[in-house]
């Protein structure tokens, strides 16, 4: 699928990815959303709230948990066949995902952030055409395994900015068979309990399937008049870990 260079540069990138991603979010995620130059950038007050280093760290963190996770169950097979490359490739689409908001109210500038993350390829010398198809998947514009894995890596974060997570919209989920639902149940539990914990859970949220709650709701943890709580996380000198 990749070229024997491509496939070199992400076994070095995959291999020192919280480096490389501590780098695009000292670049995108922690500059203010206005453009001024900010000269520490480790300094309060947090500048993307929702959409920052955070938020991005973590949706690349449950790449390869789901991967995991599907593989442990032994299916979908297009999904439990992926190369270290692609979710390599697919981890860094998603640090790129958001970088080219305007604020954290005011998205769709997904066009923009593909053509960052192209960019930032290049940048590399990552210019085989396989790797740069994937910054299609910024502004979901594949309809694939690969596009429903960022799709639920993405929807399991947006707990951090909901009063509750709908299972039924996450694509893979739908997928699973009614005898492995349950061990997914408790990863996405899982994942609410590590928002809450690094202080970004903005409202209490429970977690339900269709008109029913599976987890009932835990207490928000997102609290303004004390942002050095979650500067912690969101400006530390790697956020990624």
């Amino acid at each position: 699928m990749f070229s024997h260079t491509t496939k070199q540069k992400l076994e070095e990138i995959r291999k020192n990815f919280s480096s490389v991603a501590q780098e695009i979010f000292l670049k995108n995620h922690l500059q203010p959303f206005s453009g001024q130059r900010k000269v520490n950038l480790h300094q309060l007050p947090v500048e993307r709230i929702s959409y920052g280093a955070q938020h991005a760290s973590r949706v690349a963190i449950y790449i390869p948990i789901l991967v995991n996770y599907f593989r442990t169950i032994g299916y979908p097979e297009e999904l439990i066949c992926l190369t270290n490359e692609e979710i390599t490739m697919l981890q860094l689409a998603a640090l790129y995902q958001d970088v080219a908001r305007k604020s954290d109210r005011e998205g769709g500038q997904e066009k923009q952030s593909a053509d960052r993350f192209k960019q930032f390829l290049i940048s590399q010398d990552i210019t085989d055409s396989a790797a740069l198809d994937f910054c299609s998947y910024i502004y979901n514009d594949k309809k694939d395994c690969l596009n429903d894995l960022l799709q639920a890596a993405a929807s399991l974060d947006m707990m951090r900015v909901r009063h509750h997570l709908q299972l039924n919209e996450i694509r893979l989920y739908e997928k699973i068979r009614s005898q492995d639902k349950s061990s997914f149940l408790k990863l996405a539990k899982a994942i609410r309990n590590y928002i809450a914990e690094q202080h970004d859970l903005k409202y209490s949220c429970k977690i339900m399937e269709g008109k029913k709650t599976i987890y009932e709701a835990i207490a928000a943890t997102r609290n303004a008049d004390q942002p050095q709580l979650k500067q912690d996380y969101e400006q530390a000198r790697c956020v990624y870990k």
